[in-house]
């Protein structure tokens, strides 16, 4: 009896020892699922961040990409404008001048705006984005070209300043050319004033008619030699008055008017170079140079005493 009742005492242990042997091992294994739930559920939670995250970095990225593409898109603009002023006519001075430096310091500032943009980019990203080292090659590129704009606008204006150097030197030069061409002038116009007085004085002469006594009286002819008058010989007076004479051109008046009965000419001329020619009644009319060169070649005073002239004519009337 005691005997069953300590088998029935142990049989009564023993289920509950595994009863509660069963208990702790399904206990743990809840404890170790719940603990692998709590770490997954972390995992989720650190990949929702990541992504969030990446998406966040990838549109600031593509808005920073945007940023830099409108810039180029803007210095593409200014350096088409820079090109065509640099291909125009260049100034030195005005409009030209100012216009590159405008465009170039214009595309300055969006390359420095392309370089911060790239640094904050290489910063978040690194080099993940094949785009940024493109970029930074077109940002060295576009530092070259400006260097090489630089330069060749220094040229242009170097040889503006030497031109207009020039120009004014030109200017000077012709300055002094005009003082000399106007001194020059003077002297050819005074020259040929000169010319023009002397080619007048060869080309003018001076004749006097009428009978011998009113060449006396107005003090162009006179009598020399002889005795008491006897024998003297009709010339030209020595001191003769030249207001009394009408001036002519010789080449243009070759044809004196004598209006006498004969006349004889008392100053000295070539005689093969004149001819009287007279009236149907045999008076002289009038006297024909037929070559006024050799004819005035002796002198250029003419005196023609005009015998039985119209003066004589006038006095006899006067007389009676």
């Amino acid at each position: 009896m005691k005997t069953h009742k300590n088998k029935a005492k142990w049989a009564s242990t023993g289920a509950i020892v595994l009863l509660a042997g069963a208990t702790a091992f399904f206990g743990w294994d809840a404890y170790q699922e719940n603990k692998e739930n709590d770490r997954l559920e972390a995992q989720v939670t650190e990949m929702e961040t990541q992504l969030e995250y990446n998406a966040l970095e990838t549109q600031k990225a593509t808005e920073a990409f945007a940023q830099i593409e409108g810039n180029l898109a803007e210095i593409r603009k200014s350096e088409g404008y820079l090109l065509n002023n640099l291909n125009e006519e260049f100034d030195g001075e005005r409009n030209s001048h100012k216009r590159i430096l405008a465009e170039i310091t214009t595309i300055e500032t969006m390359i420095a705006d392309n370089k911060g943009i790239i640094a904050n980019l290489e910063k978040e990203v690194g080099q993940k984005d094949g785009r940024i080292n493109g970029y930074k090659k077109s940002v060295a590129s576009l530092e070259k070209r400006i260097s090489d704009y630089k330069t060749k606008t220094d040229e242009l204006v170097a040889q503006a300043a030497e031109l207009k150097k020039n120009l004014a030197n030109v200017q000077e030069q012709n300055a002094d050319l005009s003082v000399e061409l106007s001194a020059s002038e003077y002297m050819v116009h005074a020259q040929a004033e000169q010319l023009e007085m002397k080619d007048k004085q060869l080309r003018t002469a001076y004749y006097v008619t009428g009978p011998f006594k009113y060449l006396k009286e107005i003090n162009v002819a006179e009598k020399e030699g002889g005795i008491f008058g006897i024998a003297s010989a009709k010339t030209v007076a020595d001191d003769l008055d030249r207001s009394k004479f009408t001036e002519i051109d010789i080449y243009h008046y070759t044809v004196i008017p004598i209006y006498g009965k004969d006349a004889k000419l008392l100053s000295n001329h070539d005689k093969d170079s004149y001819k009287f020619v007279r009236a149907d009644n045999g008076d002289v009319r009038w006297m024909n140079i037929t070559d006024p060169e050799r004819f005035w070649e002796n002198t250029k005073y003419l005196v023609v005493e005009a015998k039985g002239s119209y003066y004589d004519d006038q006095e006899t009337a006067l007389a009676k």
